[in-house]
């Protein structure tokens, strides 16, 4: 009876010992930092013991760390002071079997073990074992962590043998229209010459697109229009070297939340090289997305032929008398308008109708305004409209609303990055850092919901990202190296 009183007391501080637990998954490049990390939790100073629960792989590996709630902050304090990974997760229910003395840790298998005072009891068919065991000797504190981790355990991307060489069908010159793409594994640029497609999460995207933009503003600006609909591209490349050196000589900025660098856009200006006809349709197809009803269109071409040359004037003259007689076509254009220049903000904007589209395609244009309602979403199709027809430009858009834009052209898609836009054809697909179910979403698109390659999208740096080319799977960094 007393043997039994005991196990139920044992099993009873056990489960009373697990519901306090917080549990973080843990990664690590190099053994040693998270294994004395875990030895010191477990002192009787510190949490005085932690539980480990393993799963090997194919495809992931997983090792998860329990702790008490109180020393949660204590582990993730360790892991930056001792270079590894505690992401907050809880894995499937532990066993709740008894635990023996471990001289080590049985990687072969998933297990469930104990760590007290930096001895290791780990589960198996010991029946006579204790749910909350003690240290038994110092046989069993010499466990260790696998030296190499495997995937899932590791810090940084797995290849496991899947990657190519760091090449992509030989694009390693730039051409007129090339994109660059970052470094290969040996140091050299590689560029794509055809569309990019990137997807990640809007920060991994723009943290990505800010390097490439840089490098094409030293090396090839020419032609270059950028076309920041998230607001987060734009001021990250303003504090570029590159971008306050070429401001006011090849190269406009203009952003609409910037006191600083703010201006106008008449978005009815003609382009360089725009023939009239052009600028005519491109103003219906503007006003055409505002739901102007087609008599209203046909008006819009009466006040080209009469020079009407930006919105004020558009205002005024829709207010003659002689505009009135097809009261349907005028009202029209008029609604779109009111609705349009209800924004105060986007009102003395227009009002003050600069031209930022003029120097190209010698110089470079970045645009950025944030398009968070559906006034500042008529500015960036409006600029979207506008840069289609610059000749021979080379547009990187991000942070559009793709649900809200003109569809894309085919026609011009070769000389065109998009940033979780559309996929194109013949693309080169670019994937930035994502979080977790971004992650999982790219991985079934382009991998077919392979577990290693969603773990790789997770673990990319800043600045690294995974190329797809046909086969090749290229990893690249704007770091200095892999």
């Amino acid at each position: 009876m007393a043997r039994w009183t005991l196990l139920r007391n044992d099993r009873r501080a056990r489960a009373e010992w697990d519901a306090g637990l917080v549990w973080f998954r843990l990664r690590y490049a190099a053994p040693e930092g998270p294994r004395r990390a875990l030895a010191l939790l477990s002192r009787p100073e510190s949490a005085g013991r932690v539980s480990l629960s393993f799963v090997p792989g194919p495809p992931l590996a997983r090792l998860h760390v329990g702790i008490p709630a109180r020393h949660a902050a204590t582990l993730e304090w360790m892991a930056r002071d001792m270079a590894f990974a505690a992401t907050e997760e809880k894995p499937d229910t532990p066993p709740a079997g008894a635990l023996a003395p471990a001289g080590a840790l049985p990687w072969e298998r998933a297990f469930y073990a104990h760590v007290v005072d930096g001895c290791a009891f780990v589960d198996g068919s010991d029946v006579n074992g204790s749910h909350l065991p003690e240290p038994a000797g110092e046989g069993t504190c010499r466990w260790t962590l696998p030296a190499g981790p495997p995937a899932g355990l590791a810090l940084h991307p797995t290849w496991n043998g899947q990657l190519q060489p760091a090449k992509l069908s030989g694009e390693r010159s730039p051409d007129a229209g090339g994109w660059p793409l970052g470094r290969g594994q040996d140091g050299r640029l590689l560029y794509a010459s055809g569309p990019v497609n990137v997807y990640g999460s809007a920060r991994g995207v723009a943290a990505w697109l800010a390097p490439l933009v840089a490098h094409l503003l030293v090396t090839k600006p020419a032609g270059l229009i950028v076309l920041d609909g998230a607001g987060d591209l734009g001021p990250v490349l303003k504090r570029k070297a590159v971008v306050t050196r070429q401001l006011s000589r090849t190269l406009t900025y203009l952003d609409l939340d910037s006191t600083a660098l703010a201006g106008g856009f008449n978005p009815l200006a003609p382009l360089p090289g725009e023939a009239a006809t052009q600028t005519l349709r491109r103003w219906q197809q503007w006003f055409g997305a505002m739901a102007v009803h087609p008599a209203g269109l046909g008006l819009l071409e009466k006040a080209h032929k009469e020079v009407i040359g930006d919105i004020p004037a558009l205002e005024r003259w829709l207010e003659q008398p002689e505009q009135q007689h097809r009261p349907e076509a005028t009202y029209s254009v008029q609604a779109a308008l009111r609705r349009l220049l209800a924004d105060p903000q986007i009102r003395e904007w227009l009002s003050w109708p600069g031209h930022p589209f003029a120097g190209l395609p010698e110089g470079a244009l970045i645009f950025t305004c944030a398009g968070d309602g559906w006034q500042r979403q008529q500015i960036v199709r409006a600029a979207l409209l506008a840069a289609l027809q610059i000749p021979g430009a080379r547009l990187a858009l991000h942070g559009l609303p793709w649900q809200q834009v003109t569809p894309i052209a085919t026609a011009a898609n070769s000389r065109l990055l998009l940033a979780n836009g559309p996929l194109l054809s013949s693309t080169t697909v670019v994937l930035a850092t994502s979080e977790p179910p971004g992650a999982a979403l790219l991985a079934e698109r382009f991998f077919g919901g392979s577990g290693s390659w969603q773990e790789n999208l997770q673990l990319l740096a800043t600045g690294e990202a995974i190329v797809l080319r046909g086969e090749a799977r290229v990893l690249t960094t704007w770091g200095r190296k892999l």
